[in-house]
């Protein structure tokens, strides 16, 4: 499989929240664009919560890769914006709903230094403003 790595300073600052979420509602369109792609040259992939196998999983602190379905598929484990990428380019593609990945966010405290941290968590909103988590469904607690 080819990669793409993209090197972006967002989140870094309190006055960079606006601009960091634009890119990041960006970021997750165009990985689901690609995945919708994906899904128009492949009519036997499976909806992502009928792949035998496949499960969330938290990625270490401070990484971020992004996958597109192949990769989901071949490794059988996905974060957030993975899962809910791949689900919304499903609703497009199979089900014509225009869905779209979207986030939720609050601040925690950062075990190790105590100092609190953003948290970002991707999910799919349906046009009528519900909400579908595929992360909690595949395991995330």
């Amino acid at each position: 499989m080819r990669k793409i790595e993209l090197e972006v300073d967002l989140f870094g600052s309190p006055e960079g929240v606006a601009l960091s979420e634009a890119a990041l509602r960006h970021f997750l369109e165009g990985l689901t664009l690609a995945n919708q792609a994906y899904l128009r040259t492949h009519p036997d992939c499976p909806h992502p919560y009928n792949v035998a196998g496949l499960q969330w999983e938290m990625e270490p602190i401070g990484q971020e890769d992004w996958q597109s379905i192949p990769y989901i598929l071949e490794r059988k484990r996905a974060d957030c914006e993975d899962l809910a990428c791949y689900l919304a380019a499903w609703h497009r593609e199979r089900n014509g709903i225009a869905a779209i990945p979207d986030f939720t966010h609050r601040d925690v405290r950062e075990p190790t230094t105590g100092g609190m941290v953003s948290l970002y968590h991707i999910v799919v909103r349906h046009p009528d403003g519900r909400i579908e988590d595929p992360s909690r469904k595949l395991g995330m607690r």
